[in-house]
């Protein structure tokens, strides 16, 4: 409710306010008999007002001000199904469209693709529409474009939004954003970009089995539409490697002509191998102007044939790992050894090995998405993990902090209790000009300091105007829990600092002052400030501080550029290592933190112990893994680490009660992990132990998933966002498996994970549904038991794959324009069809809601309440007299109007007295100049007898005042003092007539 300037929240409190008026009148009729008329009235007054300001108090009353600004939100679809030149064309319109002058119009600019960002926020100083989106382009989420421009929309404004699309969404609700956006009051402009392409092939989907039995021939399905006939080859890989589809001639590819619509070919593969097989096949029209889009010609499916026992065994050393992996051959397990340079591309690649074994292999052989992978493959899907040890491994080998690290039973970061040498790591960070070049030099801080323990010292150096130059952005210091390093890291602005020198010189001097065993510094720069002198670098040579330094897209050109060189040249002078991340041959800028973490890695050798040889001490703990086994051989050196809490068992420690055998169950998988080697250099006795094959086959054995059985199979159905898993299970006796529980979990293509719930929907048919609008691969794990033939439970586990192609978004052939309509007339907004730009207004106040600033008033209201309320209270129990009250007012009134006229009258009276004297003396005056000239005249006037007239005669005598001139001054004054005396008579007999006594006065 508003009232002028004033808008009440809760205004059911102004109507209860009539109501209590009411008792209130009624009330006051007795409370107040007593009172006087003239009180009575006051008093219910002030009663009145006083609950009419406390139910206005409650009634929540603010103060509106209106704001006349408004400002337009562009959101800029930037995704791949958007022509280039379509885009380009939109934003020119825009620019031309927007007004010269720019009072009170702010301008806003969100791109949208896979994800949406802000590229400036609305204010009247942006002048062009500049978009520099840094996001992926292979998805379309146009919904969260809406969404971000109301989020960052002015509250002192109104606002529009101006969406610029082609109405095609691979992600999200475009509509449902709309309906947030008519709520909020907020009309979407929309700008439509046309496109159709008349010509084109878009390979729709790939079908295959979810499962299979290795050398078991399947049936692959393409699923292809074109838009007219088109004639061209289909190809076909398994695992990179092309099948042949033509047997008549030397080609590999089938020639196949593609008529109008949906076309269908069913082709026959024969399973070569075990594990995940990756299918891909793509189309290649004969006139490669028929098809006017490359990258939807391609489709990838994934089908994983069963095997009994397979393990991915990763190691550097394949020399040195040997007695191990002959121990797990003896186990009939199947192993596929590998270096960490072939490591796997795809988690569907991992979910199809029973167990993963790491043989001391360092963190940063592997990406951070391959240690994610490895993570969920644990957690998510159930694998088996067993690590082993050495020099390279743990947290000497970089994995603190890490993906992996969480699903580790042991705790990397050493114990407090021990006092390990630490290192210190000095981190220069500088700007990157680089797409996305600053997220990930923040991202290489994160990892670098992750990679640290507790107790190491870190600290990050950059140049940044808040800090008025080069300074600590964390001072070097411990780590401690990292929290405050993690701030830091995150608050970087990456300035451009003109020169190495300054942060150079601040971080030997610190770094020197630091007490570590180790001292390592790490500068990351486009190259571009000037070096550091020579007198400086050989001050950190002297000092034993080695320096690393990695070059990022530098503005000289390529890795043979002159600043590429002068960063080579510093590292190579202090002992580090120097890196290269640019156009052509070298690293990409994913790789980043990898490189932090392996240099990082170079200050964590004091976690290594290494002594005399000792006996590791048997735990106390009935762990399946240690049945049969009284003691281990002794060992010489291990990995330092800590206990972790929960379900963690460790079943051997060292010195100090260091863990060195520990295992869990993590997620849905099993972990082992064993902080020695399994080689000879710290366990030279282990490998002649009798012991040593049964030892690690136990441990294998218990952390390996279990397999499945070849009567369950899996099948994926697509509905369009969404994916149907169906599972058909058979008993060994051939009949439907009904009452099995299974336990499943989706693994996204950003390796979040969310679980799966089947119910059995027919005899021996189970079926779940989960959410697969996302390009990319979607991995399923399904644990289950069901009842066995012999009594007892059997259980297993199948996998299967969902792979959304990443084409999705260039298969749109011509633009989305009703979606676009459709939104503008939910919204209330425009649809710019205009083609001249100069008559759209981007700022229109068509349909916009002037926003409305709140300022609360009801504390001052209550305020005004209680105060009136005391008076309310004085009146009625303080009995006050209002008319006696007045009558003084009045008599106060009177006097000070009567003492002011008697004090105006007393001044006049001496006005006038101050003229007489001044009249008097001017005559006395004039009668004194008079009186020397009668003396020279020597007049003398005599008197006649007889005549009656009086002679006077001019002698001194006659010249001096008589009797009569003397007593006239005394009489003025007598004269004022009588009037003066009256006045103060007048004054008293007004008082007594003021005090009923002016009778008496006169009698006296």
């Amino acid at each position: 409710m508003t009232l002028g300037p004033i808008q009440f929240d809760a205004p059911v409190f102004l109507v209860v306010c009539l109501a209590l008026w009411v008792v209130a009148w009624l009330v006051a009729r007795k409370s107040m008999s007593g009172l006087g008329k003239r009180t009575r009235v006051v008093a219910l007054a002030l009663r009145l007002i006083v609950i009419a300001l406390l139910c206005g108090a409650l009634a929540e009353p603010n103060l509106r001000r209106e704001s006349e600004d408004v400002a337009s939100l562009v959101v800029l679809d930037v995704s791949r199904s958007v022509p280039s030149e379509q885009r380009g064309t939109a934003q020119e319109y825009i620019a031309q469209a927007l007004p010269g002058t720019r009072n009170g119009r702010r301008l806003g600019l969100i791109s949208a693709a896979q994800e949406a960002l802000v590229q400036s926020l609305a204010s009247e100083l942006v002048r062009e529409v500049r978009i520099g989106h840094v996001g992926g382009d292979e998805g379309s989420d146009i919904g969260a474009g809406v969404r971000l421009a109301m989020a960052v929309a002015p509250e002192d404004a109104a606002s529009r939004v101006l969406l610029v699309s082609d109405g095609n969404e691979t992600a999200g609700s475009l509509l449902r954003a709309a309906e947030n956006a008519r709520a909020a009051g907020v009309p979407i402009d929309v700008y439509p970009i046309a496109y159709d392409f008349e010509s084109e092939v878009v390979f729709d989907r790939l079908i295959a089995p979810s499962s299979a039995r290795r050398g078991e021939t399947v049936s692959l399905r393409f699923v292809m539409e074109a838009t007219r006939r088109i004639s061209g080859r289909i190809s076909l890989l398994v695992d990179g490697q092309p099948v042949d589809l033509d047997g008549d001639s030397p080609a590999f590819s089938a020639a196949v002509t593609l008529e109008p619509g949906t076309n269908v070919r069913t082709v026959p593969v024969t399973i070569p191998g075990a594990g995940a097989q990756r299918f891909e096949a793509f189309f290649e029209p004969d006139d490669p102007a028929a098809d006017a889009i490359s990258e939807n010609n391609r489709a990838r499916a994934v089908t994983f044939v069963s095997s009994e026992g397979r393990v991915l065994v990763y190691t550097q050393d394949p020399i040195a790992a040997e007695p191990l992996m002959n121990a797990m051959r003896a186990a009939d397990v199947e192993l596929v050894v590998r270096s960490p340079a072939e490591a796997h591309e795809s988690l569907e690649e991992l979910a199809s090995y029973d167990g993963v074994v790491l043989v001391d292999v360092p963190a940063d052989r592997f990406s951070f998405r391959q240690q994610d992978e490895l993570r969920a493959y644990v957690h998510d899907l159930g694998g088996g993990l067993l690590v082993v040890g050495g020099a390279n491994s743990y947290g000497a080998g970089g994995w603190i902090g890490s993906p992996l690290a969480d699903a580790l039973p042991v705790k990397l970061d050493p114990p407090q209790k021990r006092e390990l040498p630490r290192g210190a790591l000095a981190l220069i960070m500088h700007s990157c000009e680089a797409p996305r070049g600053n997220y990930w030099g923040q991202q290489t801080a994160l990892a670098a300091a992750s990679a640290m323990t507790r107790a190491d010292l870190v600290g990050v150096l950059e140049y940044s105007w808040e800090l008025g130059g080069v300074g600590w952005v964390h001072p070097l210091e411990p780590i401690g829990d990292g929290t405050k390093v993690r701030q830091a890291i995150n608050s970087l602005s990456f300035g451009d600092m003109p020169d190495f020198n300054a942060a150079m010189n601040l971080a030997l001097k610190d770094l020197k002052a630091a007490s570590a065993g180790q001292k390592h510094a790490i500068v990351i720069s486009d190259g571009d400030p000037s070096g550091p002198g020579p007198a400086l670098i050989q001050e950190f040579a002297d000092a034993g501080i080695s320096i690393s330094t990695v070059a990022v897209f530098p503005h000289g050109g390529g890795a043979n550029s002159p600043d590429v060189q002068k960063m080579q040249a510093i590292a190579q002078a202090t002992g580090g290592q120097s890196y290269y991340i640019g156009p052509g041959p070298g690293l990409r800028l994913e790789d980043l933190p990898q490189i932090f973490i392996r240099e990082a890695k170079t200050i964590q050798r004091s976690l290594i112990w290494e002594g005399d040889p000792f006996e590791p001490a048997r735990m106390g703990v009935g762990a399946e893994t240690m049945r049969g086994f009284g003691s281990v051989p002794p060992i010489s050196g291990y990995i330092v680490t800590a206990d972790r809490e929960g379900l963690s068992q460790v079943t051997l420690r060292g010195v100090e009660d260091d863990p060195i055998l520990a295992q869990w169950q993590h997620g849905l998988g099993r972990v082992v992990t064993f902080m020695s080697d399994a080689a000879t250099k710290w366990s030279p006795g282990w490998v002649s132990w009798p012991g040593y094959g049964a030892f690690w086959q136990q441990h294998l054995r218990w952390a390996m998933r279990p397999s499945g059985s070849a009567n369950v199979r899996v099948t994926t159905q697509d509905e369009g966002d969404r994916t149907r898993v169906i599972v058909d299970a058979l008993d060994a006796t051939g009949e439907r498996l009904n009452f099995a529980r299974f336990q499943g979990r989706v693994v996204q293509p950003g390796l979040t994970s969310e679980a799966l719930e089947l119910r059995q929907t027919g005899p021996g048919r189970y079926e779940g549904v989960f959410a697969s609008g996302e390009a990319g691969s979607y991995v399923v794990n399904l644990r289950y038991e069901s009842p066995g033939v012999g009594g007892g439970l059997e259980r297993g586990a199948v996998q299967a794959s969902v792979v959304r192609s990443e084409g999705d978004e260039r298969r749109a052939l011509r633009d989305n324009r009703a979606l676009l309509q459709q939104v503008a007339e939910l919204t209330g907004g425009r649809v710019l069809l205009d083609p001249d730009p100069s008559r759209v207004d981007l700022f229109s106040r068509d349909g916009l809601r002037a926003p409305v600033s709140l300022r609360p008033i009801w504390l001052l209201v209550a305020a005004l309440a209680t105060g009136l309320f005391l008076a309310d209270v004085a009146i009625r129990r303080v009995r006050i007299d209002i008319p006696a009250m007045m009558r003084a007012v009045k008599r106060a009134l009177s006097r000070r109007a009567a003492a002011s006229e008697e004090q105006i009258g007393a001044l006049r009276a001496a006005r006038e007295r101050s003229r007489q004297e001044m009249a008097e003396r001017a005559e006395r005056a004039s009668t004194e100049e008079a009186a020397p000239r009668k003396a020279t005249a020597s007049v003398k006037f005599e008197a006649e007898a007889g005549s009656g007239a009086a002679s006077v005669v001019d002698t001194p005598e006659a010249r001096k005042p008589g009797p009569a001139a003397k007593a006239k001054p005394e009489q003025t004054k007598s004269d004022d003092e009588e009037e003066g005396i009256s006045r103060l008579m007048r004054a008293k007999r007004r008082a007594r007539q003021d005090m009923g006594d002016d009778d008496g006065d006169d009698a006296r």
